[in-house]
């Protein structure tokens, strides 16, 4: 993709990030924790590993906006844990170090995976973050003793 067009793919899927955003602000209660976290899950892998083959650019524009569903299920899960983990004072801070941290390690795997490239291909690079990305599974708590998103508003009640 060349430059003029990676920039609106970039703008369209930020805005995209947005509406889903919106809609997890608004809606979000109603969805149970371990599909939002399925979601990410399945997208990332979809992504990358439609990345691993050689496709035409309009695959990977309509793909990368794909993106949207996952980036924009990763900050609401991420703002929910830290709401219901943090006190209510300390969200600000808590959801500064939570975005420094994960840009940190993101900026270490971009370091990192070009080196990968250099030895191995853009193809094997993104098939082995596309399975990388399926560990996330293993993660999910499937049977929680209780959904953070329905208990979230119930914890913040207590702290005041």
């Amino acid at each position: 993709l060349g430059s003029d067009i990676l920039g609106i793919v970039t703008f369209v899927g930020v805005i995209m990030e947005i509406i889903v955003l919106t809609i997890y602000a608004k809606w979000g209660h109603k969805f149970k924790t371990v599909w939002i976290m399925l979601s990410i899950v399945a997208t990332n892998f979809i992504i990358f590993f439609t990345y691993s083959f050689n496709v035409s650019k309009y695959v990977i524009m309509s793909v990368a906006l794909i993106r949207a569903i996952g980036m924009g299920g990763l900050l609401y899960i991420g703002v929910e844990y830290i709401k219901a983990n943090v006190k209510r004072k300390n969200i600000t801070l808590a959801i500064t170090l939570y975005t420094s941290l994960r840009f940190l390690v993101y900026s270490l795997l971009v370091f990192g995976s070009g080196y990968f490239i250099v030895d191995f291909g853009y193809y094997s690079f993104y098939l082995m973050v596309s399975l990388l990305s399926l560990t996330a599974l293993f993660f999910i708590d499937y049977k929680p003793s209780y959904d953070i998103i329905k208990n979230e508003e119930k914890i913040w009640l207590l702290e005041i």
